[in-house]
């Protein structure tokens, strides 16, 4: 690699802030950042003068760009940065008797300075880096550095008392320059005065001068192309597809947010413009790519550094990776005149040999539906005359298992015949319509991305059944119905990924007599791949094969004739006859694109392809294709159709990554779709859109409907409940007056639990036939039965009452033994078993206490299926009450000895029963007849139940609930469930069944932001406007 290629691979600097391998002398927890553990960086802004308001911004935004979680395509960044300070090195390293300073401009916390001084100490010894930013800023990142021990011994010659008095620390190898970017005359008069004028300078700029007047960035560049032998570094944003493109919205909106706009950006969007802007200030020699065209380019990444990625962490969103790529740009500049270089053309018209735009135009045909949240990477099929099904994918939260039903009117009179038996969380899995109408074949998908799934669902005459397992789990696979020579239907499966994210490269064949069947490939040049396109010609047994991406992260330009040879017991398959590297594949061999046959013709829709993002209007195309005698080259032409959007800059626009297309009958019907964009938040395809050849006509037909209970009763979408659903019934409000005394909970017949649980109320079901756990479990009996000396976790209170918030109790080991002595003798001690296998986990009673399990049944008429349960739970206690806390799941409480005294309130008090924001649990001593007078208890709504042994009472999910014993020792038994799809619960561990969704911390960091907007404002009118604000929402969660 030459100086040249160094340079422009070492642009990737800017994110080195992901690198994973961690310093040991700095704490990188948060980013690449100086801010040793525990030391808070924020400064005091109270006495911030408003000349460096802006700059503080633009400062904090850009250390936030980059102080992210690890995302997943976070870590494909981290894979980019292995070449982070090849450019500094190649700087400092081209003379040795070469003094170079390094300029960083509006630094912020970056420790590019100290990193380069503890990793490579010799290159240093010529070498000054120079941080700058506003006062305050950099006044708090030298006091970290004068009393962080590893930082300090980092410099040599340290000043007392540096002049001028700009300098806030200066050593013989680093200084730090308190300075106003936009005061260039200062600036010039101390970077002259106090630096050696004959030094190699290199300027430093990432994502800091964009947030500026571009009048006022400007300057800095022409100011730093007169200091001499300059070199200048920029890593700014892009614009390839214009302000209106998702992606670019999304970016810019994050920032307008945080009043920080790119306002450079906006007047030079494209790598083009920005070289012009250089060249107009005098630079001589500029040159630019965009971060995806370096991460692209074999001259500066090998296939082993991309491979790298794998070895971090599986990955699989290489759109998202492909999409935040395009939108930054890595730029070179010196004052040397020397030739130069192509910029990466983002925007390049691609010449395919078509005769010009199709007569088609994509527009949208429904807008958002708030009963339907968008999905990506789930499959479209038609399932009737009118209605097409949409299985699986991902919400913007999780992962679905569900499917979503899309109609045209009328919207009444449609029944779903049936679901998929047992439907698994699965993406990037594939549909595949056969012959007969109305039947698919469904294959394959992911839950994580090391999780693949190899199992096969027929769809016949309305009806699922499950088929042959596909011979390895895969998933982002490419299928396509065959024929063979008797006009029997088959299935065509290549590529995909397999475990540990391996790219495949084996055919497969399905038929449904035989099963699935690997084809004999002989191609051995054929690279393995996912996320690729297959076509057939006509349906039959040749076809040809379009892109896909390799497993070093590089989308291949590639097209393949396939045919199929099924003679006699002959299986196989001829790839053969390449395009090659091509202006027609680089436009049409793409990653994430949809494929849709149909009358109107082949189309291909989204995706993103070698370049990055297809250029605009290019994004849709109608193909043509024509297969020639054997082992000539396939022809493959391509036609894009019209966009509106590119004529209309205002015009919706959809994010074509992750969508999924079909053919309704009159035009293409494309539906989800979506991308997380990097930090600056997730931009999912609500609406529907559509392209034919009639302009408006029915556009606003489709919508998401609710369907009856299909034969399984899977879950079909939020409104549709399944067997166990809560829908909370109105409840009338009462007075404080009518509020004082409990209601007793209504006696029911347990034959109507189901109704009971749609009813959403509390409810007791007496005297039910528990078992002989109800006579035999005495205390001396549990303790012989679990056996003397089993470890249990025992809750010791301190108090009659256990607050989970005060944490009036410890939790010590006791043996069984020791326990039941101990509650038998009045002690206040707890047991709330957790799982015997894992504590982290649900507990399972049937497991943890096997001795146990044949003395307690849940009636017949409390049946809850195995998959709908969360966690059983033995509970065991002395005279001590239970916390007040809510749970997200619905139980059944089995009382099994002793009496017990339950209060519960409705959802709709929780905002008086105290429970701290972001908790599940109260301080408020519910039994304690004083505090039940006082407010804010007086306004609250509360139910009564005193258990028996034999009584079963059902709680509902979010009834704040409270249990006090009333013979001394209490056992009871109660089992958590799913009242709805698994999908409407949090993510990740659940031990308790008590986890909140995580929307509910996303808003309230929401309310956070939005109070801060009233700090400033006087007392009174922040609190009308904040009181508006709660009632506004108040008055909605009555409405839902």
């Amino acid at each position: 690699m030459n100086y040249e290629e160094l340079e422009i691979a070492g642009g990737l600097h800017a994110i080195q802030l992901h690198l994973s391998d961690k310093d040991d002398l700095l704490d990188t927890s948060d980013g690449d950042e100086i801010a040793p553990s525990g030391r808070e960086t924020r400064v005091d802004k109270s006495d911030e003068p408003e000349s460096i308001k802006a700059q503080r911004i633009k400062n904090e935004s850009s250390n936030k760009l980059f102080k992210t979680r690890k995302t997943k395509d976070d870590r494909a960044k981290e894979t980019t940065t292995n070449k982070a300070t090849s450019v500094i090195e190649a700087v400092m390293g081209t003379n040795d008797s070469c003094t170079v300073i390094v300029i960083n401009l509006g630094c912020g916390f970056d420790a590019l300075p100290f990193r380069m001084l503890a990793r490579h100490r010799e290159l240093c010894e010529r070498t000054t880096f120079v941080d700058v930013d506003y006062d305050a800023l950099l006044r708090n990142k030298v006091d970290i550095i004068k009393t962080t021990e590893q930082l300090r011994l980092l410099l040599d010659g340290v000043e007392e008392s540096p002049t001028p008095d700009q300098f806030l620390l200066k050593s013989r190898n680093y200084a730090a320059l308190a300075c106003d970017l936009r005061d260039i005359e200062q600036l010039d008069k101390v970077i002259r005065g106090a630096f050696n004028p004959d030094a190699t300078i290199l300027v430093i700029c990432e994502v800091s001068i964009t947030y500026m007047d571009p009048q006022d960035a400007n300057a800095i560049l022409k100011w730093a192309s007169s200091l001499g032998n300059v070199r200048f570094h920029l890593l700014e944003q892009c614009l390839p597809n214009g302000t209106n493109h998702p992606f670019a919205t999304t970016m810019l909106n994050h920032f307008n947010k945080l009043q920080s706009a790119l306002r450079v950006v906006e007047k030079y969007p494209l790598i083009d413009d920005q070289i012009q802007r250089f060249e107009a200030v005098g630079w001589q020699s500029v040159s630019a790519k965009s971060l995806w065209a370096l991460w692209n380019d074999s001259t500066y990444f090998d296939i082993t550094e991309r491979r790298e990625l794998n070895t971090i962490e599986m990955f699989d969103e290489w759109e998202e990776f492909v999409l935040f790529s395009s939108h930054y740009f890595f730029l070179v500049a010196k004052t040397t005149s020397k030739p130069s270089e192509t910029s990466d053309s983002c925007m390049e018209t691609t010449d395919i040999n078509h005769a010009g735009y199709q007569d088609l135009l994509l527009e949208r045909c429904r807008s958002d539906q708030a009963d339907c949240p968008p999905r990506r990477f789930a499959v479209l099929y038609q399932s009737g005359e009118r209605a097409f099904d949409f299985y699986g994918g991902e919400d913007a939260t999780r992962r679905v298992s569900t499917t979503r039903t899309f109609s045209l009117p009328p919207y009444t009179g449609l029944s779903r015949l049936c679901d998929i038996p047992d439907a698994k969380v699965r993406a990037f899995h594939s549909v595949t319509p056969l012959i007969k109408r109305f039947d698919c074949l469904i294959t394959g998908g992911r839950d994580g991305p090391d999780k693949p799934l190899s199992d096969t669902w027929l769809r016949r005459d309305g009806q699922w059944r499950k088929v042959d397992d596909i011979p390895i789990p895969i998933y982002r696979h490419a299928t396509t119905l065959v024929k063979d020579e008797t006009d029997h239907e088959g299935v065509l499966l290549f590529g995909g990924r397999t475990r540990q994210g391996l790219p495949s490269s084996a055919w497969y064949l399905w038929q449904e007599l035989s099963g699935w069947r690997e084809l004999e490939c002989k191609n051995e040049n054929l690279t393995p791949r996912f996320g690729a396109i297959i076509i057939t010609s006509d349906g039959k047994n040749t076809g040809l094969l379009l892109g896909g991406m390799s497993d070093d992260g590089k989308v291949l330009d590639e097209c393949y004739r396939w045919t199929i040879w099924t003679g006699g017991d002959e299986r196989r398959i001829t790839v053969e006859g390449c395009l090659g590297e091509s202006k027609c594949a680089t436009s049409l061999c793409r990653v994430g694109a949809s494929l849709v046959n149909s009358p109107l013709g082949l189309h291909l829709v989204g995706g993103v392809q070698s370049s990055g993002l297809p250029p605009p209007g290019h994004e849709v195309y109608r193909l043509r294709f024509s297969l020639k005698p054997q082992h000539e080259n396939p022809q493959l032409m391509g036609s894009p159709i019209s966009i509106p959007w590119y004529q209309n800059k205002t015009a919706p626009q959809p994010l074509l990554v992750g969508h999924s297309a079909i053919y309704d009958g009159e035009g293409v019907v494309v539906i989800g779709g979506g991308a997380t964009c990097f930090s600056f938040g997730k931009h999912m395809n609500a609406n529907i859109w559509k392209f034919d050849n009639q302009g408006q006509r029915g556009m606003e037909a489709w919508r998401c409907v609710q369907l009856g209970s299909a034969s399984t009763g899977v879950d079909r979408g939020l409104k549709k409940q399944d067997l166990f659903a809560v829908i909370p019934s109105p409840r009338p409000t009462r007075s404080r007056a009518e509020s004082s005394q409990d209601q007793k909970i209504t006696l029911s017949d347990a034959t109507r639990f189901p109704e009971t649980i749609s009813e959403g109320t509390p409810a007791v079901f007496a005297s039910l036939d528990l078992g002989p756990c109800v006579t035999k479990w005495t205390t001396e009996y549990l303790k012989e039965t679990i056996g003397p000396t089993r470890q249990l976790e025992v809750h010791h209170a301190q108090e009659s009452t256990m607050l989970f918030e005060n944490k009036n109790f410890v939790i010590r080991k006791n043996t069984a033994s020791e326990f039941m002595d101990a509650i038998a003798n009045g002690e206040r001690r707890y047991l709330r078993s957790v799982s015997s296998m894992n504590r982290h986990k649900p507990a399972n009673f049937s497991q943890d206490f096997e001795s146990l399990n044949a003395d307690f049944v849940l009636p017949e008429t409390l049946a809850i299926p195995p998959s709908k349960i969360h966690s059983s739970v033995l509970r065991i206690s002395g005279p001590i009450n239970m916390w007040l806390h809510y749970d997200v799941m619905p139980n059944v409480l089995c009382q099994i000895r002793g009496r017990k005294r339950l209060v519960l309130f409705p959802p709709e008090d929780v905002g008086n029963v105290q429970i701290p924001p972001g908790r599940s649990s109260s301080n408020l001593n519910v039994f304690d007849p004083e505090a039940r007078k006082n407010l804010p208890l007086s306004l609250t709504h509360p139910r009564e139940a005193i258990l028996t042994p034999g009584d079963v009472l059902f709680i509902p999910a979010f009834w704040c609930h409270a249990a006090l014993p009333l013979d001394g020792v209490s056992v009871a038994i109660n089992t958590f469930f799913k009242a709805l799809d698994s999908n409407f619960y949090a993510p990740g561990k659940d031990t308790y069944g008590n986890k909140d969704r995580p929307e509910y911390e996303y808003s309230r960091r929401d309310i956070a932001k939005a109070i801060s907007r009233f700090e400033s404002m006087p007392r009174d009118m922040s609190r009308f406007y904040l009181e508006r604000l709660a009632h506004e929402m108040l008055e909605k969660a009555r409405d839902t």
